[in-house]
């Protein structure tokens, strides 16, 4: 860290790895950034400094930023560390079930995802799709209701379930499923991942 390369050296990195959970657990601020002085022997850094090494450990031991306890978010501006602020090991998709969450919130979200189920990619996922999934769970619900009060006007009191009925019976179920998990990242791309809804047809929408 003393040159201008910004590199962190092995032994502190191989430290980071070891001892770093225990100082970030708790006291986030204060422990991790006495760890980094008393530990690793960088004094008088200043704060943008040993909060990128922090984010290089978060990235390292592929570390989840979570905020006040909330759900798993993105890592924050460099600048933005601090109070409220902490990183816990979380558990992670495998990368078949993720590859199949990708695919599934590309195709019925528009959602695009890095590929590979880091901690980081896994939580920007869920977060991009939770907040979908909110917005279209208002539009399908409010399009149900219309559908069941305009049923005979439609054509759609038959003695069958309509395609049209259908396919946004499926869509509510999913998106209810999904809103389940509003603070395990992990539960709700391997939620995704298991779904077989697909996006609805042009025959399913005309009836």
């Amino acid at each position: 860290m003393h040159s201008s390369r910004g590199i962190l050296p092995e032994r502190p990195r191989v430290g980071a790895t070891e001892t770093g959970s225990a100082h970030i657990a708790t006291a986030f601020r204060r422990r991790i950034r006495r760890w980094i002085a008393d530990d690793l022997g960088y004094t008088g850094l200043d704060k943008q400094t040993s909060n990128f090494l922090i984010a290089v450990y978060a990235l390292l031991d592929d570390r989840a930023w979570v905020f006040h306890s909330g759900p798993e978010k993105g890592a924050p501006d460099l600048m933005a560390i601090g109070h409220g602020w902490a990183l816990r090991s979380q558990p992670l998709p495998g990368k078949d079930a993720y590859e199949a969450a990708r695919d599934q919130a590309a195709r019925l979200f528009g959602i695009p995802a890095e590929p590979n189920p880091y901690a980081r990619n896994v939580n920007k996922l869920a977060e991009d799709v939770r907040a979908r999934a909110e917005t279209f769970e208002r539009a399908v619900q409010g399009v149900r209701t219309t559908l069941d009060r305009r049923a005979t006007l439609l054509g759609l009191d038959g003695t069958g379930p309509a395609p049209r009925a259908v396919v946004l019976r499926e869509a509510a179920g999913l998106l209810a499923r999904l809103g389940r998990h509003a603070t395990d990242a992990t539960a709700l791309v391997e939620e995704l991942a298991a779904s077989t809804t697909s996006p609805p047809s042009a025959s399913s929408r005309a009836c």
